[in-house]
């Protein structure tokens, strides 16, 4: 038996960064590129792009900048720094969630 947690970074009650989001930076910082990022993650490019301006908004500062010069995107220094605490984060409520489920099924 598993218990599943969901949850995510807001700032002023708007959606910042969660796992799908994760996806796309990571995969944007893969790939060069935010269309072939949205292609991975399964939505369309101007949905990628939604929810990357509404993140950046939200932050007031970029999460991923075009390349000058070059086709293509890369992930910012501010967002390589949000996902390293997203996945912090997520690993400690990964492990807490299980030892509750543990210790829940030995009583």
């Amino acid at each position: 038996m598993d218990l599943k947690v969901k949850w995510w970074l807001e700032k002023d009650g708007g959606l910042v960064l969660g796992k799908g989001r994760c996806m796309l930076l990571e995969a944007i910082d893969q790939q060069g590129s935010l269309r072939e990022a949205a292609r991975i993650c399964g939505i369309s490019y101007r949905a990628a792009w939604g929810k990357l301006r509404a993140s950046e908004e939200r932050l007031g500062e970029a999460l991923a900048k075009s390349q000058p010069g070059k086709r293509g995107m890369k992930i910012t220094p501010r967002a390589r720094q949000l996902l390293k605490v997203f996945h912090s984060i997520d690993q400690k409520l990964e492990e807490a969630t299980a030892a509750i489920v543990k210790k829940s099924l030995e009583e």
